[in-house]
């Protein structure tokens, strides 16, 4: 026989679920994107370098693979840049509740011996345009390493640095957090020669919906607006 005391504490368990589940507003869904370069294209772009550098090879590879039969390489000569950041373009998404990184990475110095490189994200802080970028590790050496982190912990603690820096009065109460691209850094001197090789990238998660999520960060941004408007 069920007591009375054990229905109510039925009741707010499912009540607790629903308030869990739907953050109060905010609906979510599953997240994946997994890239092991299997599928062939070329998925890989530069996004920026703060100099001049030279391909020697780039694309999909099977001279070392960490799992299945394909890996990318990224094979440059540093000229005058310092760094080369390359991107796998993400279609932004809402960093918050669960969202983890992996990727594994493979680093040959070619020539000299201060090259370095590592795999992680970018996000942004709508409705700003501030944004920041993560390597979940650095890799110099010649074996296969993970690179791996919760993005959604980070993309908060960004998000808060981000806007309190850059926006008078708000936090990163007031703001939401996207990811838009998996980054690929890679660090070298000049006359340095890096090779590195890539294999199983996955962002994985469990992130409000995108509908959802624009409403929620609306709501932010008003309170900020509320608050700093007089």
């Amino acid at each position: 026989m069920i007591k009375q005391r054990d229905i109510w504490g039925i009741v707010f368990a499912l009540m607790l679920l629903v308030i869990i589940s739907n953050g109060y507003g905010m609906d979510y869904e599953a997240y994946l994107y997994e890239q092991g370069f299997e599928a062939g294209g070329d998925p890989v772009l530069l996004w920026t370098a703060d100099g001049d550098y030279t391909i020697n090879e780039k694309g999909i590879s099977t001279t070392k693979v960490f799992s299945g039969e394909h890996s990318y390489v990224i094979d440059i000569t540093f000229n005058s840049a310092t760094y080369v950041y390359w991107k796998i373009p993400q279609p932004a998404v809402p960093c918050e509740n669960i969202l983890n990184f992996s990727g594994r990475i493979f680093v040959e110095q070619v020539v000299g011996t201060t090259c370095s490189a590592g795999i992680g994200v970018n996000a942004y802080y709508p409705p700003t345009t501030i944004s920041g970028c993560k390597a979940f590790g650095s890799s110099k050496y010649a074996n296969w390493k993970l690179h791996a982190g919760n993005v959604a912990e980070w993309g908060k603690d960004s998000t808060d640095r981000g806007i309190r820096k850059n926006t008078w009065g708000a936090t990163g109460d007031n703001a939401g957090t996207k990811i838009d691209k998996i980054v690929i850094f890679t660090y070298g001197h000049a006359g340095d020669r890096l090779r590195i090789y890539l294999d199983d990238i996955k962002l994985e998660g469990t992130v409000p919906t995108t509908a959802s999520y624009e409403t929620e960060i609306s709501g932010r941004w008003a309170d900020y607006e509320i608050k700093f408007d007089d």
